[in-house]
């Protein structure tokens, strides 16, 4: 999203490395922690080779008050998924998972 910045961190989750969670830091510069946060929620589309096996999402906002929340994720092609946020505020994690 604009003004917002990521990185992308691939980790196995078994010995075999089969299965794959995609964390993607997201950090929007100058926003506090006490910010209140963004009023609206957030459509990001993600295009990699393999996309289309990342079938679970979860977010997981650094706030006062951290939840995991569970996300929809949407193929919209062969390489690419869609995903939604919810409004956050300074940073957040997503994380996408094969299983």
């Amino acid at each position: 999203p604009s003004g917002v910045r990521s990185q992308v961190f691939q980790r196995s989750t078994s010995r075999s490395g089969a299965d794959q969670n995609l964390l993607i830091c997201l950090v929007q510069p100058g926003v506090m922690l006490a910010d209140e946060p963004r009023s609206t929620s957030t459509k990001i589309t993600l295009e990699f080779t393999g996309a289309e096996v990342y079938n679970q999402a979860v977010w997981q906002s650094v706030s006062r008050t951290p939840r995991q929340v569970p996300l929809r994720v949407t193929v919209s092609s062969e390489n690419s998924l869609e995903v939604t946020l919810p409004p956050f505020g300074a940073a957040g994690i997503l994380r996408l998972s094969t299983q």
